[in-house]
């Protein structure tokens, strides 16, 4: 490819170039002068929203990370609660860089039914074992608590501070870095996993600078096998679902077409009732255990739209399900990763889950405890 006078797009970090219009980073001739010019797919995406795939994994971003790190004084990690199994390992690679830093909980809102922000915070930072003091959670659409942040910065790295943001795809760095900065305006923005390619240097006024990063998949496997749609509809962006079963032996619970549990066992009774959180765009639906295939034939990308017909064959042909047995008990929290997790309130039960190759439940304490929605308690 060639490299263009520009350096690289202001909007995903990509080097321009000239030679492949299909590519990330590729700038026609006729703007090769204009200032503030984007990439095609940048300029598509901000103007007529069309979303595209691109070429990046995690041994990408990461010799992406080690340079930016040197020039940086310290880090800011965005975890993703929606998405907890994979930001978890993004703590390690943070650690790896050998920078002091501090955890940023985005998409609080998306909990405020149900616990306060402290409580989030005191979570993450005993399951993750985090000073509590560097751990914070805010929504990123709320501006005030972006500009305290921002005001905390010199504190906690310096004057001059140099910023390294990093979390998985999809955390809301480049929308964080948007709320800190008014320089940050000019970064792509999509609910498509991958938008920002290469390190971008964003200045906050006059007293530091943002470094914002690729995103990191981290064994998030729902990247390179979906399109851009069914990507789009795993993200909770405005709302997460939070629905009850009374679940009984033989019966299953389906998270859209994406991944299924049985119940096999339910211990000393004939049930077990669980809470299923998941993106909104996810259908949650109960069946007997045995249906499932038939039902994904029959209503494939219609009553359970997530993933489309395409991109089922594409994960039936090429990435077989794989039966994992899991027991869950009272207190306890199976997660499917990508798609959501299943919260054990009352009874315990052995299940037989169904996820694409690759894929493994996990175990963790409680998340979301069991009380009623709580409108009152914000913030």
């Amino acid at each position: 490819m060639t490299d263009l006078k520009q350096g690289t797009c202001p909007a995903c970090g990509s080097p321009f170039q000239s030679d492949d219009p299909d590519m990330p980073g590729f700038l026609p001739s006729s703007a090769e002068q204009k200032a503030g010019a984007v990439c095609r797919r940048c300029f598509r995406l901000v103007h007529y929203g069309q979303v595209t795939k691109a070429p990046l994994n995690d041994e990408t971003v990461i010799a992406q990370l080690r340079p930016a790190s040197l020039r940086a004084s310290g880090i800011v990690l965005l975890v993703d609660p929606t998405a907890m199994e994979f930001s978890r390992r993004a703590l390690d690679v943070a650690k790896a860089l050998h920078l002091p830093f501090i955890a940023v909980v985005t998409k609080a809102d998306l909990f405020d039914r149900w616990m306060d922000r402290k409580e989030l915070v005191s979570w993450i930072s005993r399951q993750w074992d985090l000073p509590r003091e560097r751990s914070m959670a805010l929504s990123l659409l709320d501006s005030k608590a972006l500009f305290d942040l921002r005001s905390r910065l010199p504190q906690l790295f310096g004057r001059s501070y140099r910023l390294l943001v990093l979390g998985v795809a999809n955390a809301g760095k480049s929308t964080f870095i948007r709320g800190i900065s008014r320089r940050g305006k000019e970064l792509a923005l999509s609910p498509l996993p991958g938008t920002t390619l290469g390190c971008v240097d964003v200045p906050v006024g006059q007293e530091g600078l943002l470094i914002d990063s690729p995103g990191l998949r981290l064994g998030n496997f729902w990247i390179p096998r979906l399109c851009p749609s069914c990507l789009s509809q795993l993200v909770s962006r405005h709302k997460l679902s939070r629905k009850t079963f009374i679940l009984h032996r033989d019966q299953s619970l389906m998270f859209g077409g994406l991944a299924y549990g049985r119940i096999v066992d339910c211990a000393d009774r004939e049930w077990v009732k669980v809470t299923a959180f998941a993106s909104s765009e996810i259908p949650l639906h109960r069946t007997k255990a045995g249906r499932e295939e038939e039902l994904l034939e029959r209503h494939a990308g219609a009553l359970l739209s997530v993933p489309c017909p395409s991109c089922l064959d594409t994960l039936r042909g090429s990435y077989p399900l794989v039966e994992h047995h899991v027991a869950l008990r009272r207190g306890e929290d199976l997660i499917l990763p990508g798609c959501g997790w299943l919260a054990c309130y009352q009874g315990e039960a052995t299940f037989s889950l169904f996820l694409p190759e690759g894929f493994a439940p996990e175990i963790r304490p409680w998340f979301v405890a069991p009380f009623p929605p709580r409108n009152q308690r914000r913030r």
